[in-house]
This record gives C-alpha cells, sequence and structure tokens, in this order.
C-alpha cells in the first residue's frame, strides 16, 4: 500500500500524486481524504475541469509534456 511506497522511499524529501486527469476527477481527491492526516503529498494533474480530456490532441500533449516536466523537473 502506500505506507510501504513511502517508506521504501524515506529519504524523499517530499511526495507527489501524479495523474492524468484533472485534479478534480481521477484518484487524487479519494487519497487526498484518506492520507491527510499521515501525509502531505503535492498534487500535479491537469486543472479542474469538467471533461477528463481536451478533446484536442496538440493540446493534450502539451499538458501531458507539462505533467511530466513537473513531476520530474519540478
Amino acid at each position: 500500500g502506500i505506507d510501504a511506497a513511502i517508506k521504501k522511499y524515506s529519504n524523499a524529501t517530499e511526495h507527489l500524486w501524479v495523474q492524468e486527469e484533472p485534479l478534480n476527477m481521477g484518484a487524487w481527491n479519494f487519497m487526498l481524504v484518506r492520507t491527510y492526516e499521515k501525509y502531505t503529498f503535492r498534487p500535479i494533474g491537469r486543472k479542474n475541469s469538467a471533461s477528463p480530456a481536451t478533446g484536442f490532441k496538440k493540446q493534450h500533449m502539451r499538458e501531458q509534456a507539462e505533467l511530466l516536466d513537473s513531476a520530474f523537473n519540478g
């Protein structure tokens, strides 16, 4: 579970939650309410939206690149 994953990286100074969906969708809200007392995650995801996808390939690819850059490069 999440405890084992975090324990495995005990030297980490920050915990990220990365998801492709907008932050008002997907697992972020589910995890937030179940872990907020124990862990602090910095969420990385698309901005809140009524739709899980943009509908435009170029915009999706740009957002995908931004998500990965945020996750791996801060």
